[in-house]
């Protein structure tokens, strides 16, 4: 059979795609309770790969878990994986420690948990796989099942929108200038649920006002199977110069539209374009019955031009991250590139803060790696990630998830990871040896416990220091090691087996 040049490439440089995209509540400092935290409803996905000496014989497989609260984890589904178009890529995804870049290597692409933790909706596709189609089309779509493992069925098709975009120049060369202010790679598995819990929003190829096929935000209602686009948007270009500018332009690894979420059930918003916000370019609402045209969310500009909207239509507060001017002290990070990000709170109008003072920048630390804002269950503290030490119990500049309420006040650190190595990290830095926050923070709505992936030992559960799930509550207390993986393991006759878990979903707000 020929072997695709583009797909050596592909598997050649997938060790650095991997580490690159390990890449869309509570009380916030209640009292201490003794014991794990939990969450309520836990679906993780588990991907196996076998390699003979030399990389030959390459084996692969794809498994969805479901865990409720600390109950055994229910298997729903397994999937064969494709191979590689050549050898030693078990090797790679095991180098990478995490498991988040599954989407591009397998099956299993989007993934979401309703709001009150009884229904797992997952997409099965590998369709857009750098490895090769083996799922047969028979096999694939839209699935929806019980979180106890019953009533496993077929919803819709699957997308025919990917769910990630890699920008390959960035992957050989992430050092390179035109690299410096973007992704290599960008992964959006998401299914958000409306709060009835009766569709889930995604993105999905569809006509658009120019009777072109392009991305278009599209609802779908799990009782009856009917997908409805509720976006006509146009294509976008795509450019490596859109980083940093007011156009309407993304950049090449960056999803055209993203992170389409429900606002109530009869609104949804969402991120189009460029834009120097980290939070994205555009941000639009739009009806979740399509009758009306995209609506651009009101926005505010911080010092130096980067742009934050107002989501004045749910009436609450919530956290994001922003790029501010000035280059990072502590280099660039995947996400923010070099430039600084730090968490901010967005106030609606008649809050608590002063007229027109809606943007309340929450931290100054002048790095790369403050993000990951989630506003908590009780809408008066906001979690995020930082390497900063503020409070002086993070010397070594590690890390870590702190809490801090939506006035600026009681900054706490709620994780007290030890550094490993020789060197700081950026939050993300996946590179063994060391430790990091390896995805984005869940907050789950019925147990209020924060779940999220991170390659340390904070337990004494992860000595082999691969991405592992914890859950841990909102005031730090009842830290867990949720998943056991077991990483690389090296037999005698030279062959490897790899074993790791993501993403993994819980009941959550994506707001």
């Amino acid at each position: 059979m020929p072997v695709n040049p583009a797909s050596i490439c592909r598997t050649f440089v997938l060790v650095g795609l991997l580490c690159a995209v390990a890449a869309c509540g509570g009380d916030g400092g209640g009292s201490r309770r003794d014991g794990p935290a939990q969450v309520s409803t836990l679906a993780y996905v588990v991907t196996r790969c076998h390699e003979e000496k030399g990389g030959k014989g390459y084996t692969g497989s794809q498994v969805l878990w479901v865990r409720q609260g600390d109950l055994p984890p229910v298997k729903i589904v397994e999937y064969a994986a494709g191979h590689p178009a050549i050898g030693g890529a078990c090797r790679l995804f095991g180098q990478s420690r995490t498991g988040n870049s599954a989407p591009l290597l397998g099956a299993f692409q989007r993934l979401g948990v309703s709001h009150d933790g009884s229904l797992i909706v997952f997409e099965v596709t590998d369709d857009f796989s750098t490895f090769t189609h083996v799922v047969p089309e028979e096999q694939q779509g839209i699935f929806a099942v019980r979180s106890d493992g019953t009533g496993l069925h077929k919803v819709a098709p699957h997308s025919n929108d990917p769910c990630f975009r890699v920008y390959w120049p960035c992957v050989l060369a992430p050092d390179a200038p035109a690299c410096s202010s973007g992704n290599a790679a960008t992964i959006g598995t998401v299914f958000d649920f409306s709060p009835d819990n009766r569709r889930v929003t995604y993105t999905d190829l569809g006509p658009s006002q120019t009777g072109d096929d392009a991305p278009q935000v599209v609802t779908l209602d799990l009782a009856t199977g009917e997908r409805k686009p509720v976006t006509r948007l146009p294509p976008l270009p795509v450019s490596p110069e859109c980083v940093g500018q007011d156009t309407d332009c993304v950049y090449p690894s960056t999803l055209p539209v993203r992170f389409p979420t429900f606002l109530g059930d009869t609104t949804i918003a969402f991120q189009r374009g460029g834009g120097t916000s980290f939070f994205g370019g555009g941000v639009f609402t739009v009806k979740a019955d399509g009758t009306e045209e995209p609506e651009a969310v009101q926005t505010v500009a911080l010092p130096g031009g980067a742009v934050v909207p107002i989501f004045q239509i749910t009436g609450e507060p919530y956290a994001t991250a922003a790029i501010v001017p000035g280059i990072p002290e502590n280099g660039p990070s995947y996400s923010a590139g070099n430039n600084i990000s730090e968490a901010f709170v967005i106030e609606p109008p008649d809050s608590e803060l002063p007229p027109g003072g809606r943007v309340l920048q929450l931290t100054s630390y002048e790095r790369s790696d403050t993000y990951f804002a989630r506003m908590g269950n009780d809408g008066q503290h906001v979690f995020f990630i930082a390497s900063e030490n503020p409070l002086g119990t993070n010397p070594s500049e590690q890390c870590q998830w702190f809490s801090i309420d939506r006035l600026g006040g009681d900054l706490r650190q709620l994780t007290f990871f030890d550094a490993v190595g020789d060197r700081r990290r950026n939050c993300q830095d996946t590179a063994a040896p060391g430790c990091s926050i390896t995805s984005s923070g869940e907050l789950d709505l019925i147990t209020g416990a924060l779940m999220f992936g991170s390659t340390c030992d904070p337990v004494g559960s992860n000595p082999i220091g691969v991405e592992e799930t914890f859950a841990m509550r909102s005031d730090g207390s009842g830290l867990a090691q949720l998943t056991k993986m077991q990483g690389v393991i090296h037999h005698a006759d030279g062959s490897i087996d790899v074993e790791l878990a993501g993403p993994a979903r819980v009941p959550t707000r994506y707001r």
